[in-house]
């Protein structure tokens, strides 16, 4: 079977970029699979940071990874929002201490995303560039966005 990027991934990744976010992926699997797979699906070009599973350090639900890509990113947690699809995305954002944002598709872990106790849900990513310029109300914005 093929991979392939969920509907709106690309066209909110698009308008991600286009309001100057810097975005990461942190995901359980090895980077360079992660990049690999980004690259294949046309992704790449928009993510500035991948912190993948083989990093050396603790994996999600742990708070690590997603610390690790603000560090990259050189911003703070408060100023992040992670997207996820599952409670270890949910738990891991919590931790440390970013807001989340739930999305229908991924691995889920079995679980639907609706009933995760994340701050917001949308049905596609293509949702999110909207959402995060009226929250910036024209602010230049520093804030990353995360998804595995």
């Amino acid at each position: 079977m093929q991979a392939r990027a969920y509907p709106g991934v690309l066209a909110g990744l698009a308008g991600l970029h286009a309001l100057q976010l810097r975005l990461a992926v942190v995901t359980n699997k090895s980077t360079p699979d992660a990049r690999a797979l980004l690259g294949r699906l046309g992704l790449g070009r928009w993510i500035d940071v991948v912190v993948g599973g083989d990093s050396g350090i603790a994996l999600k639900p742990h708070p690590q990874p997603l610390l690790r890509a603000c560090e990259q990113l050189r911003i703070s947690p408060a100023e992040a929002l992670m997207v996820g699809d599952s409670l270890n995305d949910v738990l891991a954002a919590r931790a440390a201490g970013m807001r989340v944002i739930c999305v229908p598709y991924g691995y889920a872990e079995g679980a639907d995303p609706r009933g995760l106790p994340c701050d917001g849900f949308m049905e596609s990513l293509a949702e999110l560039p909207a959402l995060l310029a009226a929250e910036l109300g024209g602010e230049r914005p520093r804030t990353g966005a995360s998804r595995d």
